[in-house]
């Protein structure tokens, strides 16, 4: 009888007999992609943004959660088993496949977003909160992110990993960036149903990561 290797909770159903898929119950990723799955999308931006999120098949997917600086999910998510948690001279890390997860495992010109890409999606994007339907069938809350040209994507409400559980699953999500603010926070988008900022997370949080394509 199979089990999730995070949450040990299993694995049933169609899930089962997905070749990639995450964890119904926790949200971790089960087996991860060997090449990147994700469509690179022009949302009138000065980078495109991939419609799914590391490790995730279909946009609702929640995929891999991830420290700030990892490149493979975990069981635990502390401070003491963070490899960035109080690394000095560590600010941003954009492209380099030792930090950066999308450059690491996607290759080519993906990486992790920069804070004027965040700020490019918060600005001047518009922003609905609302449902789509992951690679289980399943409906799943998150933010339809609407670019100034018209093209969206979606962004699951995925939670976040402290310790050995996942909080706030279907009520609030956010994604790494590849900048840090101190030796301790990282920055990251984060978004409820009552809104969607910039904001900061401790490092060794286990979040989501939105890669994004460069167009040079």
């Amino acid at each position: 009888m199979a089990h999730c290797p995070f949450c040990n909770h299993k694995i049933v159903g169609r899930q089962s007999k997905n070749k990639i898929s995450t964890c119904r119950f926790c949200g971790n990723l089960l087996v991860a992609p060997t090449k990147p799955v994700a469509q690179a999308v022009d949302l009138g931006l000065n980078v495109m943004w991939s419609n799914v999120n590391v490790g995730a098949i279909a946009p609702a997917d929640f995929g891999a959660y991830l420290a700030w600086g990892e490149t493979s999910p975990k069981k635990e998510y502390s401070r003491k088993n963070s490899k960035t948690y109080g690394m000095p001279r560590l600010k941003d890390f954009a492209g380099q496949s030792k930090y950066d997860v999308a450059t690491e495992l996607w290759g080519g010109k993906w990486h992790m977003p920069s804070a004027k890409d965040l700020e490019e999606l918060v600005k001047k994007c518009n922003w609905v909160w609302t449902e789509d339907v992951n690679s289980l069938g399943e409906a799943v809350k998150g933010f339809r992110v609407i670019g100034p040209n018209e093209n969206s994507i979606f962004i699951p409400a995925a939670g976040f990993f402290d310790g050995f559980k996942v909080y706030g699953v279907g009520v609030f999500g956010g994604f790494w960036n590849a900048s840090s603010e101190n030796l301790k926070n990282a920055f990251e988008l984060s978004f409820s149903s009552n809104g969607y900022n910039i904001d900061t997370s401790y490092r060794y949080y286990g979040q989501s990561v939105r890669p994004v394509l460069s167009a040079a």
